[in-house]
């Protein structure tokens, strides 16, 4: 198995001036050739966006399409440095060379404040909310049969091949 999930209550908290509102973080990653990275995200990520948060606590509401995309980023960084590093894992992929690459997880999270359900997801992986038995998605998947998803792979020096 090698997905991983994350559940924080009340992990981060908006003050307003008349009390502190908690925010809640789930998160769901499915680990891609091993465990490692979803692992890392699911250590990690909460504490990432956590600190996007308050690092605009000056504004009077949070960007959350800001703050979410930077908090993806900055966990793509951590994970790309940890390959970089002598960092080890207990996994299987180093069983097959010491520093897999070819390997990743994609991510869906929710941020629950009282106000709002924020979404965000990297990969494949979706949310969906489901309303008096009704599905009701609240993420897109990221899949190179989407053109814009082909696209933005091939804009960044990656390919796409199918099997």
């Amino acid at each position: 198995m090698e997905d991983s999930v994350s559940v924080h209550p009340s992990f981060c908290e908006e003050k307003s001036e008349q009390k502190q509102k908690p925010f809640h973080f789930f998160g769901v990653y499915d680990g891609h050739g091993c465990s490692h990275v979803a692992t890392m995200c699911k250590q990690r990520l909460h504490e990432i966006v956590d600190d996007e948060i308050n690092k605009n606590k000056e504004k009077e509401s949070v960007d959350w399409k800001s703050t979410m995309e930077k908090s993806f980023i900055r966990m793509d960084e951590e994970v790309l440095n940890s390959t970089k590093t002598k960092q080890s894992f207990t996994c299987k992929c180093e069983l097959q060379t010491p520093h897999c690459d070819a390997v990743g997880s994609t991510a869906v999270v929710a941020v629950v404040t009282p106000e709002k359900i924020i979404v965000s997801n990297c990969g494949d992986s979706r949310a969906i909310l489901c309303r008096k038995g009704v599905a009701v998605p609240l993420s897109s998947d990221h899949k190179p049969d989407r053109p814009d998803e082909l696209d933005r792979i091939n804009s960044a020096g990656g390919r796409v091949i199918y099997w």
